[in-house]
Parts: C-alpha cells; sequence; structure tokens
C-alpha cells in the first residue's frame, strides 16, 4: 500500500462505508446522473427500511439515519 491508501476493516465499519458511498451515489442521482442496475433511491431505501419515492426525499432519510449512527459530523447537505 502507497501513503494514500485506506483500508477499511471490520464488517459494521465495511457497512458504515457503503452507507456513506450511497448517498454520494445519491447525491450525483439527484443532480442528473443516471447509473446502470438499481438506482441508489431503491440502495438507500433498503438501507433506511423505508420506501421513498423521491430521490430527493430518501437523500434526506438517508443522511438522518447516517447522522443517527455515526454522528453528527458525518451530516452532509446537497449543494
Amino acid at each position: 500500500m502507497s501513503g494514500n491508501d485506506i483500508m477499511i476493516t471490520g464488517a459494521q465499519n465495511i457497512e458504515h462505508a457503503r452507507w456513506l458511498a450511497v448517498r454520494s451515489a445519491l447525491s450525483l442521482e439527484i443532480k442528473g446522473m443516471k447509473r446502470h442496475g438499481r438506482s441508489a433511491r431503491v440502495l438507500a431505501n433498503e438501507i433506511t427500511g423505508e420506501n421513498h419515492r423521491t430521490a430527493r426525499a430518501a437523500y434526506d432519510a438517508l443522511d438522518a439515519h447516517i447522522v443517527s449512527v455515526l454522528g453528527e459530523a458525518f451530516r452532509r447537505t446537497l449543494l
């Protein structure tokens, strides 16, 4: 590994990193980017256990879920 690499270990830490990646993908989806396979909205709904019809509502719910588990330092707002 070089000096800029990051290694995430532990099942719980990997799951938390997945949440952050899905939130980032959802942000791009809201801005118009497309992806193949299941949408980021669907993935966010699975994480939160809710069923939001809009990507923005799913983003807000996922962000609230992340903050409740990981803390206020992980709050993000859309630009």
